[in-house]
């Protein structure tokens, strides 16, 4: 079957979107220009044109500087360009990252190079859904960076998309205590978990989510900062010495949590009677 011209522009469009994907610029250019030939008012060829000369120019950029700064150079271009929840824009979006990937396994310690709030190789690798690599890595780099709450939410996406729901839980809890606003929260796929967020708020999400049998009572690898990490701490002792049988040890982790936060004792309290 003949195809009209209409037909024809929108197949050079789609085969240029195909080449800018793959991070062929001339080959995108060519067919982007011979869609405007077609249709000199193709706005989709255009923005096309517009998007390979931007993407061009920021690898020609990047590739005078040196690793460490065409990284976050890239990034910050990434940032900026409007990408849209299409077939083209994600496939291009895969390449960049693997694009950014490659650069980072040539630095030297690689496993530990990290720009905030969330560049590293562990992160590059969940986009890219290889969660093995990406807990891998995420772990590598939380030995030095315990403190990171935004880390450890993506060691547990990482761990969740492999299956291990009860260590991703784990991982999500402690995101939560460390950065309870540095994570969007929404997006963590426990099921019940936005129920206790809307009604208690993601810093005592931990403790309502322990009660509520969808967390572990995590201990950090770090000391307890805010109020109500420390009261998560002390809530955690009690629970460990009731269930050693250790009653002093319980009496004096309750008192602890009573002058931390008395509110969540009470809360405690009323979930043990009803267990």
């Amino acid at each position: 079957m003949q195809l009209n011209l209409f037909q024809w522009d929108s197949v050079e469009v789609g085969q240029g979107y195909q080449g800018l994907a793959r991070l062929d610029f001339a080959e995108a250019r060519g067919h982007f220009s011979r869609a405007l030939v077609i249709c000199p008012d193709h706005a989709e060829a255009v923005r096309g044109l517009e998007e390979t000369g931007f993407w061009e120019q920021s690898l020609h950029e990047a590739e005078g500087k040196a690793p460490e700064a065409a990284l976050i150079f890239l990034w910050e271009q990434s940032a900026l360009f409007p990408f849209v929840d299409s077939g083209h824009h994600r496939d291009l979006r895969q390449s960049l990252l693997r694009h950014l990937l490659s650069i980072v396994v040539q630095m030297s310690e690689s496993d530990r190079w990290y720009t905030l709030p969330d560049l590293c190789r562990g992160y590059l690798h969940l986009q890219l859904g290889d969660n093995t690599a990406a807990e891998r890595h995420l772990r590598i780099l939380l030995d030095d960076l315990p403190e990171k709450g935004r880390l450890r939410r993506y060691l547990g996406d990482s761990l969740w998309r492999q299956g291990k729901e009860d260590v991703a839980r784990a991982a999500y809890a402690a995101a939560l205590l460390l950065a309870p606003y540095d994570i969007e929260v929404e997006t963590i796929p426990i099921p019940r978990l936005e129920t206790i967020i809307i009604e208690h708020g993601p810093a005592l999400a931990p403790v309502y989510g322990y009660f509520a049998g969808i967390f572990p009572l995590v201990e950090l690898p770090c000391p307890p900062v805010s109020i109500e990490a420390q009261a998560c701490e002390w809530l955690r002792q009690a629970e460990l010495a009731r269930s050693l049988g250790q009653h002093p040890s319980m009496v004096a982790a309750r008192r602890k949590l009573k002058d931390t936060a008395p509110e969540i004792l009470a809360e405690y309290l009323a979930w043990l009677a009803s267990l």
